[in-house]
C-alpha cells in the first residue's frame, strides 16, 4: 500500500493542515485552549481546524507559523 493512502487511512482523509496543527501542537505540549489564547480565537476554533471542519486561512497559517517556527503553507 503506497504511504499516502496509508496515511489518509490512518488520519480519516483530514487535511494536511489539520494534520500538521495537531502534530505540532502536541509535540510543543500545548493545549488547544492554550494555543487559542495565544492566537486569540475560541479553542473550539482550534478543534475544528484540526477536524478538518474549519479550513485554516492565510492569515492564522502565518500565527501559526510564527508559534511553531515553521512555514505557514503547511498549514494551507
Amino acid at each position: 500500500m503506497p504511504y499516502d493512502e496509508a496515511m489518509n487511512i490512518l488520519l480519516a482523509g483530514a487535511p494536511q493542515g489539520a494534520v500538521m496543527l495537531r502534530g505540532l501542537r502536541n509535540r510543543e505540549g500545548i493545549t488547544q485552549a492554550e494555543l487559542g489564547k495565544l492566537l486569540d480565537i475560541e479553542q473550539t476554533n482550534i478543534s475544528k481546524m484540526e477536524l478538518g471542519k474549519r479550513q485554516i486561512g492565510k492569515q492564522i497559517a502565518k500565527r501559526l507559523a510564527k508559534i511553531f517556527d515553521t512555514d505557514y503553507r503547511l498549514f494551507l
